[in-house]
């Protein structure tokens, strides 16, 4: 897999019970006729070729979220080890990444360029932007919030000190 692509695949399921959630590693399927959808028609009609091409894109696996919900769906940084066609359905071996996100938190990404009301309807697009480094931002900020903060400087250089006074330093004076 090639990570630095400039598209990458959405999966969105409605069904948060399926294995792609459940497990970190395994066999997903997907309707075929969601395929591509919220897809750009060039570029859907590049990977429609050859659905394998689909496995060297990153991957985001998201379970269906509505906006400012109170319940958390999880959302999955993935890898697709393998695309196939399975009868009516397009099958895919995963390996999750990393999953301490919820789709609420992803969907509102704006660098991912989700369509309206895209979190909400199961489907497959290959969309275009940087997915690693909008998920890294987004990981990073989370956890820099939580670190603690010992001091917080409102300008820099420093203006003077002069008005701060130490009692022992003026009585060694």
């Amino acid at each position: 897999m090639n990570w630095s692509q400039p598209h990458y695949n959405l999966i969105c399921h409605g069904r948060s019970d399926l294995e792609v959630f459940r497990s970190k590693s395994g066999t997903g399927r997907f309707p075929r006729t969601r395929l591509f959808e919220h897809t750009n028609a060039q570029v859907a009609q590049h990977y429609s070729s050859d659905l394998s091409r689909l496995a060297e894109l990153p991957t985001l696996v998201v379970a269906e979220a509505l906006p400012n919900g109170n319940a958390k769906t999880p959302a999955f940084l993935s890898r697709l080890n393998r695309v196939y066609e399975w009868s009516s359905e397009i099958a895919f071996d995963f390996q999750h990444l990393y999953g301490h996100m919820s789709s609420e938190d992803v969907f509102g990404l704006a660098g991912l360029h989700f369509d309206l009301w895209e979190h909400s309807r199961t489907h497959w697009a290959v969309k275009e932007g940087d997915l690693l480094r909008e998920l890294f931002g987004y990981i990073d900020g989370r956890f820099n919030r939580s670190r603690p903060k010992f001091f917080t400087v409102a300008e820099w250089p420093l203006s003077s000190l002069d008005h701060v006074r130490d009692d022992a330093v003026q009585a060694r004076v």
